[in-house]
């Protein structure tokens, strides 16, 4: 296909388990969907963003958050609440942001949404004052109630 990648030119955090496994060559095959790969970097990006702390290390059996991730994917579970209770921090996400998280933190590359999906997503479609309020929103969902008054009143 001309739409494989077949570099891996990306920090381990980002990348998708496709990539990592391309390149340590354990996946046999000739590269990887780029389109799909960034729609899991993008889940990346947004989980630190909402949750304030990176998914997992590395998307490889070699890390326990991505085992975690892997196996509560297996039970049909969703993938941001399993990760942010293996990192001993409460999901406050509204439902249609874990949903949204969920498919892009897919394990199988062809499950991930593409962009016009996430675009059409419920929860980009849901009405904010906006996008920076959204994001201060969920950053001071992240903070202890003491520390977050102080940050409001600085803002």
């Amino acid at each position: 296909s001309p739409y494989l990648a077949v570099s891996h030119r990306i920090s381990q955090v980002y990348s998708a388990p496709e990539v990592v496994a391309w390149s340590a060559r354990e996946s046999g095959s000739e590269g990887y969907d780029g389109f799909a790969a960034d729609m899991w970097s993008l889940g990346v990006v947004l989980f630190a963003m909402l949750v304030g702390r990176l998914p997992l290390e590395e998307a490889s059996r070699d890390d326990p958050l991505f085992v975690e991730l892997r196996a509560a994917q297996l039970r049909g579970a969703s993938t941001t609440r399993a990760l942010c209770a293996a990192r001993n921090v409460p999901c406050k996400l509204p439902a249609p942001a874990v949903t949204l998280l969920d498919a892009l933190l897919c394990v199988d590359p062809g499950r991930r949404p593409t962009i016009e999906e996430v675009r059409c997503h419920e929860w980009l479609a849901e009405p904010r004052p906006s996008p920076l309020m959204a994001l201060i929103s969920g950053f001071f969902a992240c903070i202890p109630a003491a520390n977050s008054a102080k940050l409001s009143r600085a803002v």
